[in-house]
Formats: C-alpha cells, sequence, structure tokens
C-alpha cells in the first residue's frame, strides 16, 4: 500500500466533510490534528523515509481513526 497516497486520499475525505451542527468544536480538533499530522508526513517525505517505515503507517492509521469517530 501507499500510505503517502492513502493519507492524501483521508485528507482529501476529511477536507470533503461538514461538520454537524452540534460538534462544531470536535471537527475543529479533528482538523487541527489531521493539519498537523499531514505536516509531519510532509516532513517525513522530505527526509526521504521508505513508503513502509512504521512512522508514516502510524500516520496514516491515526488518521484513519481520527476520521472515524
Amino acid at each position: 500500500m501507499n500510505y503517502f497516497l492513502e493519507i492524501t486520499k483521508k485528507i482529501e475525505e476529511f477536507c470533503n466533510t461538514s461538520p454537524v451542527p452540534d460538534s462544531v468544536s470536535e471537527y475543529l480538533e479533528s482538523a487541527i490534528r489531521v493539519h498537523d499530522l499531514r505536516l509531519e508526513a510532509i516532513c517525513l517525505a522530505d527526509e526521504g523515509i521508505e513508503n513502509n517505515d512504521e512512522r508514516i503507517i502510524n500516520i496514516y492509521e491515526e488518521i484513519s481513526k481520527i476520521l472515524e469517530g
């Protein structure tokens, strides 16, 4: 699996959602966390880490959890 590509897809999915009226603050907190994780993934990519590196897999999994929750 290309985790960098999948992270991009997850972020696009998140950006295409709208917050439920009663949970705007939770949505914004999730957006901040997704943004931070995206920056971390970009830094790792710039460092030249491999796609199957545990750090990038962990970022993918954390973004997935945020989107599920």
